[in-house]
């Protein structure tokens, strides 16, 4: 015989035998399915009652000194109206310390025009790096 039993069935196992472990296995599946529905509800709990705050806070004053110090930086995008992906994109600025010095330096970065644009002609670099002198009494330039 080529691996079938005398009643022409494969792997011996009988037919009510296969039907059980299949109504066995669907029972399991829908007890697990079923047994997280069956847990206690949770109450709910009161909202956790406001912080308020004990202090007021402190005010911080700003004051536009780039002019006094030197730095002129316009950002540049590209944009001819067509928004495309980089044009949406913003520039950016580091501090650092590029000299070593222990003065925080600035680096603007920035964009350019597109290839062909007009505009782009006299831009020879997307960097601006303002170097702290620190020559100033605060240490700024």
């Amino acid at each position: 015989m080529s691996g079938a039993d005398k009643g022409g069935r494969r792997g011996g196992a009988s037919g009510k035998g296969r039907v059980l472990a299949r109504t066995t296995l669907l029972g399991m599946t829908a007890l697990l399915l079923t047994l997280p529905a069956c847990r206690r509800k949770e109450e709910a709990r009161p909202p956790a009652p406001a912080l308020r705050p004990t202090a007021t806070p402190p005010s911080l004053r700003f004051e536009e000194k780039a002019e006094a110090m030197g730095i002129h930086f316009t950002h540049v995008n590209g944009a001819r109206g067509d928004k495309w992906m980089p044009e949406t994109m913003g520039g950016g600025v580091a501090v650092l310390d590029y000299d070593g010095d222990g003065k925080p330096d600035l680096l603007f970065v920035s964009s350019c025009y597109w290839p062909g644009d007009e505009r782009g002609k006299p831009m020879t670099s997307s960097l601006a790096l303002f170097r702290n002198e620190g020559v100033g009494s605060d240490g700024l330039p």
